[in-house]
């Protein structure tokens, strides 16, 4: 692997970090290539192989991800990885957005009856082999006295039946302090925190 010059990325992403759009340029310029090989994977990792060797397609993407670094600038910290590392889920996301997420037709025999007031205390998701508590993702302060991040997704559950599922099916697969990190993970980055992984990541001592 080629050796890369740390000192001009640090360089750059500070100025990135002030609004320097010239520097994000010079960014693409430079280590376009790195965003690049990042694209490639995301879109290797989705087969989509027909915008892999389109070559307007893919040089979009490449400048889509040089701005969700330069959005993010001021999180990044040159002890750590790269940018174009640090970035990587910031990056899937942009690919995402322009591809249009994989899905699949709901079915709703796959899914039990979902009771309206889950969260409140009233209710719980009904679904064979959950616990009676499933669906109640960090309902109080712990002893360090952290703001419960799922309170107000728990007040939403109770009024909307698909953000209850969502509850449940996080439940199902994580465990309870997972959850909460998962939970608060989403909660910073609808807020705008620019770098929600390092706010989450020191709340919770990770």
């Amino acid at each position: 692997m080629e050796d890369i010059d740390r000192d001009r990325v640090e360089e750059l992403m500070l100025l990135m970090a002030r609004g320097d759009g010239a520097a994000m340029f010079a960014f693409v310029d430079e280590f376009g290539g790195r965003l690049a090989g990042v694209v490639r994977r995301q879109l290797f990792e989705f087969g989509r192989r027909d915008v892999l060797r389109d070559p307007a397609q893919l040089d979009y993407l490449v400048q889509s991800a040089a701005f969700a670094v330069f959005d993010r600038a001021g999180g990044w910290s040159p002890d750590g990885a790269l940018p174009w590392t640090w970035a990587e889920r910031a990056i899937r996301a942009e690919v995402v957005a322009y591809l249009g997420h994989p899905s699949v037709e709901y079915d709703p025999s796959r899914h039990g009856e979902v009771d309206p007031s889950v969260g409140t205390g009233a209710g719980r998701a009904r679904r064979p082999g959950l616990p009676a508590d499933a669906g109640r993702v960090g309902s109080a302060p712990d002893a360090g006295g952290r703001p419960p991040g799922s309170v107000e997704l728990g007040a939403l559950a109770g009024r909307l039946p698909s953000v209850a599922l969502l509850v449940v099916a996080i439940t199902e697969v994580a465990s309870e302090r997972d959850c909460e990190v998962h939970i608060q993970y989403g909660i910073q980055k609808r807020l705008g925190d620019p770098s929600p992984a390092h706010t989450v990541a020191a709340e919770f001592g990770l």
